[in-house]
């Protein structure tokens, strides 16, 4: 459990704080002579570029100019966020310790999967269900 509870850690400290979000503008009714004059006036960054909307025919309804901004992450994408990563880090931090102290990774039989579909470690640690998560882990790994 020590490992996993360093891999919730390090989850904890990396959690996007921010994404990036595409914002667009039409410029399809903007004349060539006026398009610097029309950036000054809507404060599109430089970084913008040229763009079309898709229109699903192979082609484009309307030209864009598109610049990415930083907006912070919801609760929602945070929790995504863990629940995708965690099994991924615990399974890493687990391995590199039991392997270091003797233990062997091996490949569980079906049966013994079977008992774990459809859970997430994440919310089993969040649970405080650290039994099953022990089990779990058990399932990939013997003792030589």
């Amino acid at each position: 459990m020590e490992a996993v509870h360093t891999a919730f850690d390090e989850l904890h400290n990396s959690i996007p704080q921010t994404k990036m979000v595409e914002k667009s503008i039409s410029i399809s009714d903007v004349k060539p002579i006026e398009l610097i004059s029309f950036i000054e006036k809507n404060k599109i960054p430089d970084s913008a570029r040229f763009d079309g909307k898709d229109n699903g025919y192979d082609g484009w309804d309307d030209i864009l100019l598109s610049w990415d901004v930083s907006v912070p992450t919801n609760k929602e994408e945070k929790l995504s966020y863990c629940r995708k990563v965690f099994n991924d880090r615990a399974f890493r931090k687990v391995y590199q310790k039991l392997t270091n102290n003797g233990y062997k990774r091996t490949s569980p039989s079906l049966e013994q999967v079977k008992e774990f579909k459809g859970i997430n470690l994440y919310d089993l640690y969040q649970s405080k269900n650290f039994d099953k998560i022990i089990c779990y882990f058990k399932t990939f790994f013997i003792s030589l």
